[in-house]
């Protein structure tokens, strides 16, 4: 397999040293913008290209890694080359297979969308296929993009919603830490301490839903009992109303990421 990377940035670079840790990948193909920051990537497997169509001619599967605003300005350039015998794999928040079939004449493409925690392979990925999409194909580009984390085939037009909950909510869960780590140290914990106890904490919980299968409230319940310390910090966190901005908080993020893919419809038209 030939792969094609273009955008070697967050999740370029994440595609990159999961396919260089891939067998079956014999050659990668990249580019970016800042071409003289990727020249030390060059050896036997990789070659560093001068421009985006020379990625594409180059390639048999081609990744799209580059910035929603930068598409239009990538589509003109690479729509020149001859697409209809690809496969396309874009990365890009907000441009529907629409787009990409409509600007680049290709009818084998896969959309994702996945988030930072996919640089330590447990990442969640969503995917959708053309609907024209080679079915041979399909198993290979599954296994390479299972490197990344847990893949999650569904309609792109939940990616909006995926896109705030796995892809800004690793923000959020990480801010949420962070409250719990500093707390420890207003307790008189020192940070080596309270980190170590607050990520075993957030273990522990997540692996205990996930072998229970149980209701989270459920769980809830078990650890707290009548008039105890637990209680009272529920009573907090519902006079406050955690539960509410959180649900606000990503609910926002759902509406920008509709509002954005909103705004990346065109595309650009083909000549026929």
């Amino acid at each position: 397999m030939k792969i094609g990377i273009i955008g070697i940035g967050t999740i370029g670079g994440i595609f990159l040293e999961k396919c260089l840790a891939t067998s079956f990948i014999e050659k990668i193909n990249i580019y970016d913008k800042e071409n003289d920051k990727i020249q030390h990537y060059k050896n036997n497997r990789i070659k560093v290209c001068k421009f985006p169509c020379e990625v594409v001619e180059e390639s048999e599967n081609i990744i799209l890694a580059v910035r929603p605003q930068d598409s239009m300005e990538l589509f003109s350039e690479i729509s020149k080359s001859d697409l209809s015998g690809k496969v396309i794999i874009s990365t890009m928040s907000g441009v529907s297979i629409q787009v990409l079939r409509n600007s680049l004449g290709c009818s084998n493409i896969l959309r994702i969308m996945p988030n930072v925690a996919c640089s330590v392979g447990n990442g969640v990925i969503a995917a959708d296929f053309s609907e024209s999409f080679d079915e041979n194909s399909k198993p290979e580009l599954i296994q390479l993009i299972s490197k990344l984390g847990k893949i999650f085939i569904m309609d792109e037009r939940y990616f909006p919603a995926l896109t705030s909950i796995s892809g800004s909510g690793p923000a959020f869960i990480f801010v949420i830490i962070e409250s719990f780590i500093d707390a420890g140290i207003k307790m008189g914990l020192s940070y080596d301490l309270a980190y170590s106890i607050v990520m075993e904490v957030f273990d522990g919980s997540v692996e205990m839903m996930r072998q229970s299968k149980k209701h989270p409230a459920e769980l809830k319940n078990k650890a707290t009992s009548p008039a105890g310390t637990t209680i009272e910090g529920i009573y907090t966190l519902e006079n406050e109303g955690l539960r509410g901005t959180i649900m606000k908080t990503l609910i926002e993020c759902y509406n920008k990421a509709k509002q954005f893919d909103s705004s990346l419809k065109g595309g650009i038209k083909l000549e026929e």
